[in-house]
């Protein structure tokens, strides 16, 4: 059985830099509460433990009843495996160690490119708002979705600047409540779109 390596080691620094910068930048953060201080950390830990583990998670999909995989008893029945932190993960989806460490892998790399990019978009802070942990949900898939989703926005549309828009409303006489809903549904297609 491959070994499981602890992704809090320093040799693993190096490795691990673009991930470690995200956690500092996270730290540092003033626009961040600390629920979503906490999310986003636990998430980066799972992609961090991930990245360094992949042999370890193919043995696993492979090995499913080995129970020295797991923390826990209960974990086996789950189909969890438990990071350095206690994190649990599933890779219940997966049925070969090839698929699983094709995924994961890259899932991770497009997470690294994400945070590369979203920082040098000065977007960094946004994107680390859309870390979602649900502890019951076990999927680091579902947990990033989120945030690489929003970078996928960011990236493939250019910004629309919002004067140009604002003069493409049609006036209106109408109460406000009227002329918020028309121009709801006059923005309804811009909704999640950069605007400067």
């Amino acid at each position: 059985m491959p070994s499981k390596k602890d992704p809090n080691l320093p040799e693993y620094i190096h490795q691990l830099q673009i991930f470690n910068r995200f956690s500092h930048f996270i730290r540092h953060s003033k626009e961040l509460t600390i629920p979503l201080k906490e999310d986003a950390y636990k998430v980066i830990d799972c992609l961090k433990f991930i990245k360094i583990n992949l042999e370890f998670i193919g043995y696993a999909v492979e090995h499913r009843n080995d129970d020295t995989l797991y923390t826990y008893t209960q974990d086996k029945s789950k189909g969890v495996i438990r990071d350095f932190n206690n994190t649990a993960m599933h890779f219940n989806s997966y049925s070969s160690t090839e698929l699983v460490q094709t995924g994961l892998k890259n899932l991770v790399e497009q997470f690294e490119q994400a945070i590369e990019t979203m920082q040098e978009k000065g977007e960094l802070e946004v994107f680390a708002k859309k870390l979602q942990f649900d502890g019951d949900v076990g999927c680091i898939e579902a947990r990033t979705a989120a945030a690489l989703s929003f970078a996928v926005i960011r990236l493939s549309h250019a910004p629309q600047n919002l004067n140009d828009l604002m003069v493409n409303i049609p006036q209106s006489e109408d109460k406000p409540t009227v002329i918020l809903d028309k121009a709801s549904r006059f923005f309804e297609s811009y909704l999640g779109q950069p605007c400067l």
